[in-house]
Order: structure tokens, then C-alpha cells, then sequence
């Protein structure tokens, strides 16, 4: 290599297989990364097709007459590091014209796929930015809808690439790296599904892979929309930002120092603002009374921030404490009875601050005698306004329940070590709150159920708890109408715990293959029971039924999931699942509602897949700026009763039940007169029965019923 071995030259060639004699050999200026021997442009003659990196860093490939080194045509593939950058090489009849084409997988700046015509320096077409090294790469249709697709393995995924367009398609995440990749149908269903191995949830010394070989199956996503936004997300929270009826999300990130405000309906952004340093936590409230929901948001820097919500403009800041502000310590609630709602903020100074919404100011502080590890608000003492529960840790050790209205101290519980969570509700159903205190990360771990009317302990329960993550959540869970309490497990325990609420006893546990970092109880799948959603750092949310702590449903994420909450993203009235993930690949993902739909049927226009009412070129734009992550989902979306999944019905051209890369090579095509007619899914049929189409003059489709 030029820049490690001085002196000595870089070379390619061919030498005789039988001898080993040189037939050819060229001194060249990059050093070879991949080498490719085939007749790539289909007439009767290998090539020898290299990837190189020059030490200038960019990259090129270089294709090459096999029997005497002639080069034929060569592409630069731009920057490319040369050190670290990698090239790999691929033959395949992507285009189904007969001749081999030849795939490229680069390691530079950004990740891509390439695809060139075999016998020239002509492009097919550049995939989608890619989220890691195409290490390795196969080729199969394991949609299922009679195309090609390329699967490949990128660093922490499994990912699947449209081979007419190069947009991806889906994509399956692992808590490690995946090296290898190949397809063929296992289940025999005709359907090719995906095999890959590599390496993940590894443990123990030296470290095992839980997880080595992964065989993968299409499903219709349960995906509402995923919105990538930088690195280590913190925090979520919910409000309607833009008056759309529909609640938004709202994300804060460390290294990045961002907060991120996300259209809830279709996945895009609203607005962003960044900040000086680690941000950790993010509240909602209308601060000035204005009629528009605002944010708040803190962390490292020591400083609340407020942010008005329609555009993310910094409308105060508050830089009173002295410490940082850590996740789960921020709050809003209108402390003082003005109508606008003020910010309540726990910092590791041992202070509780309430802060005017509308200047900034400061309400009123409390010293708890230790960190602030979490705050939240109930109605502990029956008058003014909500009061402040405090998880006080090192220093003080002790639950502690503040006035909302002045900050005094109502009554506080003495704690044998830290607090690390708490959680309210009344257990004993005597109309008091209760207080669940979770001590971590001290020995001994354990669970207090503390009585809100005598703040003595009713019962308490010895477990693995972690100390930094989102804590605990309850509901009900058993059917004796009283109120029991989901509790995370650490990362060597792994598991999520449902207690109950009536004398701390376990109901049920749950193993997963990594710390539990939240947990909420909710209907999500509107079936009448609570179940328990999780975020692990498996990289995994589950659905679990709160009955008997079985699985219901659990997604894969690309990173470890920090926080979840549930919430009405696309004004449906049903419940949605929302995430965001902790790693250098922040995510937010919003999950279409596990609950039941409206039944067959629904009113939409096959092809229509930005819901204009027409079927037209715009919807071929439309589902490619969706497919790249810049525009929005269609704006239907229906209930398959066959699969029990929700279906983009307008976006689904081809009728195989799914939206897809493959939805717009169909569209295209029957805009150009190869498919005769657009097609949909037969368990979504449009509503009003079968519809017969005809294009005008103008191009347009005309519906006739």
C-alpha cells in the first residue's frame, strides 16, 4: 500500500493458473480493495474488474480485458478514504435484460449501493444513503411480488433495497453487526426470505454473541413512520404543535444538543433548535397563554430552556441552577392559577424550581436535601394545584411531596437508600395517591409502596432494579381491581417485572436480552386488558399482555429504546406506540395502532397515494420522496382483518397487500401501458365495491363507478 509500504508498488494483474507464470501485470496508484473476474458485458470474454482507493481519498473501479489488463471503462466513485474505505463487487442481471450487470458497495463518507450497466460506465441507478458498510450483498424477491430486490448486510442491519430504484425498503435492526447475507424460501411459502449472520447481545468474558444467524421473513410494517435525527436520544414528548388535531413528537438528543419537534401525522420535521450542550429532557405546555402549545427543555447546560412551539424560537431561559438537569426531572403545570402554564424543573444542586411560564421567572425553589432523580405531579393533598413528588437520591434519600402551589414540603418518607424512581397512583383504593419508590442503585434494591395518607410503607419487595433509566409504570393487570406495578429490570437480570399492587407479590416476569429502560402500562391493542409496553436495550419494544405476561408483539429497533409513551399521532382515535432510541443511530419511531380498525373497507382510490382524488405522475413523486424519508405516508391507511395490520391502501398499486419500492415500478409502468390496470389488496377493498378506470386526454384516471 503507498502510504504504509514506501518503496514498494502497488500491482494488479492475471497470472497462469497452471504455473503460475505472469500472463499480465500493471503497476498502479491505488491500492486494490476487491477483485471481480467475469464477462460482465456478456460478449465471450472475462473481465477482471477491480475497486481501488487512491491516496488522495477518493475510490474508482477499474474494468479490465482478463487475458491482457486492457482497460475497458473505468467510473470515480468520489471520496473515499483510503485508509479505512472499503469496495465490494457484485455480478447480477438486475435489469433482467439477459446480461450480467455490476453492483458496488462503498465505504466513503456515505454508504451506497451502485448499479452500472455491464458493458459501459453507465449508471443504473444510486441507492438511498445507506445507515452502514454493505458488507455483503444477495439477490432474491423476498417481497413476494415478482421483483428483484437486493438484500444487504450494513454494519447493525439487515437491509432490503428496491432493485429497479434503488430506494430502501425495509430494513431489520441487531444489537451488534451483521456480516453475511443470503436469501432462499425456508418456509416454502414461494417467497424468498432473508438469511444473515454475524453477531449480537453478546455477554460474558470473553464476550459470547447472544444472537449469531437471523432468518428473516417480509411482513407489512407496523411502522407509521421512522424519523432519524442525529445521535443518542434522551427524551420524547407529546403535544398537538401545528393545530392539526393530531399529537406531535418532540425529541432532545446528547452530542448533537438538539431538540427536534416531528409532525405526529406524517413523520416530518416541524421544526429543530440546538442548544450548547447535552440536552436530557423536554416538556410541553402552552408557557404564554397565547393558545399555542410551546416546549421545554434541559440537561448538561445547566438551564431551561423554553421554546415557542410553532417555530422552535427560544422565548426564555432560565439559568438559576448550578447542576444539570437529568432525564425525568422536567414538568409543566400552571403552579400559580394565571391560565398559563409554568415549567417545573428537579436538578442534581437538590433543588425543585417552578418557573413562569410566561417570563421565565422564578415561582418558588425547594431544597430536598439531595439529587433530583425524578419529579413527577399528582394531587397528593385534594386542593390548589397539582403537587411535586420527588425521587431524591445521594445526599437525601427519601421520597418527598412538595405543594404545588408554594413549594413546602406536604410530607416526606425516609428512604434506606436512594431513589431512583417513583410512580402514583392509589393502590389501596382508598381515594389517596400512593407512591411507588424504587431504591437503586444501592443495596438493598428493592420496591416501597408507600400509603399517601399515612406515609408509612404497605408492603415492599426486594429486586434488580437499575438506577438510570425511566422506572417504573402500572395498571391493571390481574382483574382484582386494584392497581399493580410494572418494574424494569438491570442489566444483568434483564427482565420486566408486573407486581401486585394489593401486597407486592410477582403476577408474572418477562426475560429479554437486555436492561429494561422503560416501561408504560396501557391498552394499546384495545382488547380491554393492560398490557405492558417495553423498551429494552435489546434494541426491542414489546408488547406483553398484563394478564399472564406473555408475548403479544415486539419490533426491532437499530438502537437501545430510551423512552416510549403512547399517544393519538394520526387523529384516529386510536392509540399509538412512540419511541425514541439511545446510540449513535437516533431514531424516533411511531407505530400505527396495534387496536382494531374499522373492518374491510375503507374509502380510498387504488394508486392515489397522495389522496388527491386522482391517479397521476405526482403519486409516482409522492411515494418516492416517502420511500426516501422526505415526505409524508398516504393519507389512508386501512385495516386488513386477514393479517390484523394496517395497510397504506392508496399507495398499494399492485395489490399485493403491501407499500412498497415495488408499488412505484408498478405504477410507473402502468402509466406507460405495461400493466393494463392498477390493482388493490382484496382483504382492503375500496369502498363501494370494484371500480372500473380509464384515462382521459390528459393523462389523468378517471374512476367510474
Amino acid at each position: 500500500m503507498i502510504e504504509y509500504l514506501a518503496g514498494y508498488d502497488n500491482r494488479c494483474g492475471v497470472l497462469d493458473g497452471t504455473d503460475g507464470t505472469i500472463i499480465w501485470e500493471d503497476t498502479v496508484e491505488y491500492v486494490v480493495l476487491d477483485v471481480l473476474v467475469s464477462d460482465i458485458d456478456s460478449d465471450g470474454e472475462l473481465e477482471a474488474i477491480y475497486g481501488g482507493a487512491f491516496a488522495d481519498d477518493h475510490g474508482a473501479i477499474f474494468i479490465r480485458n482478463a487475458a491482457d489488463g486492457t482497460i475497458e471503462w473505468e467510473h470515480d466513485l468520489g471520496y473515499l478514504e483510503h485508509v479505512n474505505g472499503e469496495i465490494t463487487l457484485f455480478e447480477f442481471d438486475i435489469d433482467d435484460d439477459g446480461d450480467l450487470d455490476l453492483v458496488v458497495g462503498n465505504k466513503i463518507g456515505s454508504y451506497y449501493i451502485y448499479a452500472f450497466e455491464g458493458d459501459v460506465d453507465e449508471i443504473l441507478w444510486t441507492s438511498e444513503a445507506l445507515d452502514g458498510y454493505p458488507f455483503d450483498l444477495a439477490f432474491g424477491d423476498v417481497i413476494g411480488d415478482g421483483n428483484l430486490n437486493i438484500i444487504a448486510s450494513t454494519w447493525d442491519r439487515v437491509q432490503v433495497v428496491d432493485v429497479n430504484t434503488g430506494l430502501k425498503v425495509w430494513y431489520y435492526g441487531v444489537a451488534g453487526t451483521v456480516i453475511s447475507v443470503g436469501c432462499a424460501d425456508f418456509d416454502g411459502d414461494g417467497i424468498s426470505d432473508v438469511v444473515a449472520g454475524g453477531g449480537a447481545n453478546f455477554s460474558g468474558t470473553p464476550p459470547d454473541p447472544g444472537e449469531s444467524v437471523w432468518a428473516l421473513k417480509t411482513v407489512q410494517s407496523p411502522l407509521l413512520w421512522e424519523f432519524e435525527f442525529g445521535e443518542y436520544g434522551n427524551a420524547i414528548a407529546l403535544g398537538d404543535l401545528n393545530s392539526d388535531g393530531c399529537e406531535d413528537v418532540i425529541t432532545v438528543c446528547s452530542l448533537d444538543d438538539q431538540a427536534w419537534a416531528i409532525d405526529g401525522n406524517t413523520g416530518e420535521e416541524l421544526w429543530h433548535w440546538t442548544g450548547t450542550e447535552n440536552l436530557y429532557t423536554v416538556t410541553t405546555g402552552d408557557f404564554n397563554n397565547d393558545g399555542q402549545l410551546d416546549v421545554a427543555v434541559a440537561g448538561y447546560d445547566q438551564i431551561v430552556t423554553a421554546l415557542d412551539g410553532e417555530d422552535g424560537s427560544v422565548m426564555w431561559q432560565f439559568t438559576t441552577p448550578t447542576q444539570q438537569i437529568y432525564r425525568k426531572c422536567l414538568q409543566a403545570m400552571d403552579v400559580n392559577g394565571d391560565d398559563s402554564v409554568d415549567v417545573i424543573a428537579g436538578a442534581r444542586d437538590n433543588n425543585v424550581y417552578a418557573i413562569h411560564g410566561g417570563n421565565g421567572n422564578q415561582i418558588w425553589a425547594q431544597n430536598v436535601g439531595g439529587q433530583v432523580h425524578e419529579i413527577e405531579l399528582a394531587q397528593m393533598n385534594g386542593i390548589g394545584p397539582f403537587d411535586v413528588v420527588v425521587a431524591v437520591g445521594s445526599g437525601g434519600e427519601k421520597v418527598v411531596v412538595l405543594d404545588g402551589a408554594d413549594g413546602e414540603v406536604i410530607w416526606d418518607y425516609a428512604a434506606p437508600e436512594a431513589v431512583a424512581h417513583v410512580e402514583v397512583f392509589d393502590v389501596n383504593n382508598d381515594d389517596m395517591l400512593d407512591v411507588a419508590a424504587a431504591i437503586a442503585p444501592y443495596n438493598p434494591k428493592q420496591i416501597i409502596m408507600i400509603d399517601g395518607n399515612t406515609h408509612t410503607a404497605l408492603w415492599s419487595e426486594l429486586l434488580p432494579i437499575p438506577s438510570n433509566v425511566y422506572g417504573l409504570g402500572h395498571g391493571y393487570l390481574n382483574g382484582d381491581n386494584v392497581p399493580d406495578l410494572l418494574v424494569p429490570g438491570n442489566s444483568t437480570d434483564k427482565k420486566v417485572y408486573a407486581l401486585s399492587g394489593d401486597d407486592g407479590h410477582e403476577l408474572w416476569s418477562y426475560q429479554t436480552n437486555g436492561e429494561i429502560n422503560c416501561v408504560v402500562g396501557y391498552d394499546v391493542d384495545g382488547d380491554g386488558n393492560c398490557d405492558a409496553i417495553v423498551g429494552s436495550d435489546d434494541q426491542k419494544v414489546y408488547v406483553i399482555k398484563g394478564e399472564d405476561g406473555s408475548l403479544s408483539w415486539d419490533y426491532t429497533t437499530v438502537g437501545d429504546v430510551m423512552q416510549l409513551l403512547i399517544g393519538d399521532l394520526n387523529c384516529n382515535d386510536l392509540p399509538n406506540i412512540v419511541c425514541v432510541t439511545f446510540d449513535s443511530d437516533g431514531v424516533v419511531y411511531a407505530f400505527r395502532s396495534l387496536a382494531s380498525g374499522p373492518g374491510p373497507g375503507c374509502d380510498y382510490i387504488p394508486g392515489d397515494a397522495n389522496g388527491d382524488g386522482n391517479v397521476m405522475g405526482n403519486d409516482v413523486t409522492y411515494s418516492v420522496r416517502y420511500f426516501k424519508g422526505l415526505g409524508a405516508s398516504p393519507p389512508d391507511s386501512c385495516w386488513n382483518t386477514e393479517t390484523e395490520e394496517w395497510l397504506y391502501s392508496g399507495g398499494d398499486a399492485n395489490g399485493n397487500c403491501s407499500y412498497t419500492g415495488s408499488d412505484v415500478t408498478f405504477l410507473v409502468g402502468y402509466f406507460k401501458g405495461y400493466n393494463p390496470e392498477i390493482l388493490y389488496c382484496p382483504q382492503t377493498p375500496p369502498a363501494g365495491g370494484l371500480l372500473l378506470r380509464s384515462r382521459n386526454r390528459y393523462g389523468r384516471s378517471t374512476i367510474l363507478k
